[in-house]
């Protein structure tokens, strides 16, 4: 039975695990992790599967928007919801908070991360040139008001 919840400390080496599997260049450390826990403006959920840590988000938020910085599955379990079923979950825990935006960057090349987003009903809203580390490849930004499913309306009070 797969569990989406909030990570601890003791999720940590599971998570970094992932994310140098998933992003082998990323500088995201234990520290940042920690940090990230003990914040009352981060979020680190994961998704488990018989105890086992099978993908994870990352997101930073203030008053009025949140960013994803991460969201990775274990290569054997794409395709089967975990990244979408995340980033649900985080939305419905960020529309309790009060939070009215989701934003996110994304490589260019990344279409299939690109279509989850898309599916999920982020927009594309401006492009970032030579974004990456290696300046390489642009990035992609996409934007999402966040939304009450049982209401369907957004804080804004826009009827969508």
């Amino acid at each position: 039975m797969r569990e989406i919840r909030l990570a601890t400390l003791s999720d940590i080496p599971s998570i970094l695990e992932i994310e140098r599997d998933r992003f082998p260049s990323s500088f995201y450390s234990q520290r940042i992790y920690e940090s990230a826990l003990r914040s009352d403006s981060e979020m680190v959920l994961i998704c488990e599967e018989e105890g086992a840590i099978i993908g994870f988000l990352y997101l930073s938020y203030s008053l009025e928007e949140a960013e994803i910085n991460h969201v990775a599955v274990k290569k054997a379990f794409e395709g089967k919801g975990i990244a979408s079923s995340l980033m649900r979950k985080a939305e419905k825990m960020l529309y309790e908070k009060e939070v009215k935006a989701m934003l996110l960057e994304v490589r260019k090349s990344n279409l299939r991360a690109i279509n989850l987003y898309e599916c999920l009903g982020y927009k594309y809203y401006r492009t970032r040139k030579n974004y990456y580390q290696d300046n390489s490849e642009d990035a992609w930004c996409y934007m999402k008001g966040i939304v009450n499913e049982r209401r369907n309306h957004s804080r804004f009070g826009i009827k969508l």
